[in-house]
């Protein structure tokens, strides 16, 4: 089955991934977990903890809990109306009502995610963001950026590098081939298996509590799902910035590239924390009581990078 394709997608596999998914959610929201049915017929499990997991995201306050769910439900992540919509149903239906229009809603929209993948959550972590380097052999300015820093930051911090799924609507671990791109550039590519596409499957990393890190090339397609992880889900979405050429000099860049870049800042706005690529030095004013001379301004501190 290719990615995004639900067509094909038989049922077993779609509810033993959904069985799996809701469990991992209900760890992470559900203190007692409540006893699993003693069955393997899939399905079972997810419609033991649905009821439960429905009602842990009751109050308006339990957006990062409503997340989550959404998250686990459609093997996506929500955008910030998807939220909402799912919050006033909450409100405005009984529970019994709200858990069979979610699996409606999952059927109707199959297309938004991967309901063929389980789901594996990242609690209290760092997750790096290096799509386009990874699904791309371009090394130049950005790219250089992410394949240095990424594998200091995987070494000394544990974080853990994804990508998204083709649908850009969730992170997914990366395969053998895009491991090699991000962490060992210029070496051979392993051999990808037969039948397996280069970005192909794996199982979708959902953030939990952590800090979800944006150092690649911005993909438009998943800002909405940036922007309602920044806003709801309790995670940290930090970024570096590297320039606002597609706006102060729009003159000299596409016109697709500044409608592009005025969409990324939908999601920047959100963003808990934005570091610039390099420090900027001023020259001390005339009037000023310190000497006369360069001086570094303060600044974030990132790994100091050398080509």
């Amino acid at each position: 089955m290719s990615p995004g394709s639900t067509s094909l997608l038989a049922p077993h596999t779609a509810l033993t991934a959904l069985d799996q998914r809701l469990l991992q959610a209900a760890s992470a929201l559900l203190d007692p977990l409540p006893e699993l049915p003693r069955t393997d017929h899939p399905g079972a499990i997810a419609a033991h903890l649905l009821p439960a997991l429905v009602e842990s995201c009751q109050g308006r306050q339990r957006t990062a809990a409503r997340w989550l769910l959404l998250t686990a439900a459609f093997g996506a992540f929500p955008t910030s109306d998807q939220l909402l919509e799912f919050g006033r149903r909450l409100e405005l239906q009984p529970s019994h009502a709200a858990q069979t229009q979610l699996l409606a809603d999952v059927l109707g929209d199959a297309g938004r995610g991967r309901l063929d993948l389980p789901m594996t959550i990242v609690t209290g972590g760092t997750l790096v963001d290096v799509d386009h380097s990874a699904r791309n052999d371009t090394h130049t300015g950005i790219h250089r950026v992410v394949r240095e820093v990424t594998p200091r930051w995987r070494d000394r911090h544990g974080a853990t590098a994804v990508a998204w799924i083709d649908q850009y609507s969730a992170f997914r671990a990366l395969s053998a081939q895009e491991e090699a791109r991000i962490f060992h550039y210029g070496s051979p590519l392993p051999e990808s298996p037969e039948g397996e596409a280069d970005s192909g499957p794996g199982s979708l990393v959902v953030p939990w509590r952590s800090t979800v890190v944006l150092v690649d090339v911005p993909n438009t397609r998943a800002d909405e799902q940036l922007a309602a992880l920044a806003r709801f889900s309790g995670n940290t979405l930090a970024l570096i910035g590297y320039d606002m050429i597609p706006i102060t000099s729009a003159d000299t860049r596409p016109f697709s590239d500044s409608v592009a870049f005025g969409q990324y800042l939908s999601v920047v706005k959100h963003a808990h924390r934005v570091a610039a690529s390099a420090r900027q030095r001023r020259r001390s004013s005339p009037a000023s009581p310190t000497p006369s001379r360069h001086r570094a301004c303060p600044g974030p501190r990132w790994p100091r990078w050398r080509w």
